[in-house]
């Protein structure tokens, strides 16, 4: 996902609705059958999760990206728009529980508000639910402002993990990560 947001970037392009059900995966390896099988309603002996619990860091990384078992694609660039590097925009477009504060709060943003967006969707990835919530928009902003997220403890992060997810769960977009 993050190649892909540094590759929409590249193109001085900003996303604005960066969330899962937008993100396309495709297992390239799996059993010439299963597709066919599931399609019928069938049961196969092949799990996705064990699949995916089995592989290894070097089988991700591999010797070269096109070795790599699953291809990961950003979908859904109705929202899109070109935006240059020092330019800023102030539509009001995107999912609200992803949506960066900038966005939300009607302030004026740039292609760091694809990075929380991407920082909201690895936090969801974790735990099954968004960083940030609330009863309205104005509440949600507010729980963005105080910027209070906690990871369940039962989930054990790196110290990378967490720091990535702080970097791009900042308030103050000047401090947010970004791709370059």
């Amino acid at each position: 996902m993050v190649k892909g947001l540094a590759i929409i970037k590249s193109k001085d392009v900003i996303h604005r609705d960066l969330k899962l059900p937008n993100v396309l995966i495709t297992f390239k390896n799996l059993p010439v059958d299963y597709h066919r099988i599931k399609a019928q309603g069938g049961k196969s002996d092949f799990s996705i999760k064990d699949y995916i619990k089995n592989l290894s860091t070097a089988d991700l990384i591999g010797p070269s990206e096109k070795e790599c078992p699953i291809i990961v694609k950003i979908a859904d660039l109705g929202f899109a728009r070109k935006l240059d590097e020092n330019s800023m925009t102030a539509s009001h477009c995107g999912t609200p529980l992803l949506m960066s504060p900038q966005i939300l709060l009607g302030e004026f943003y740039n292609h760091k508000a694809d990075v929380w967006s991407l920082g909201c969707c690895f936090y969801e990835l974790l735990t099954g639910f968004t960083p940030f919530t609330g009863t309205n928009k104005a509440n949600l902003a507010q729980n963005i402002k105080n910027g209070d997220y906690s990871i369940p403890k039962t989930i054990k992060l790196s110290l990378e993990a967490i720091e990535f997810l702080n970097k791009c769960l900042q308030f103050d977009a000047d401090k947010r990560m970004s791709f370059d």
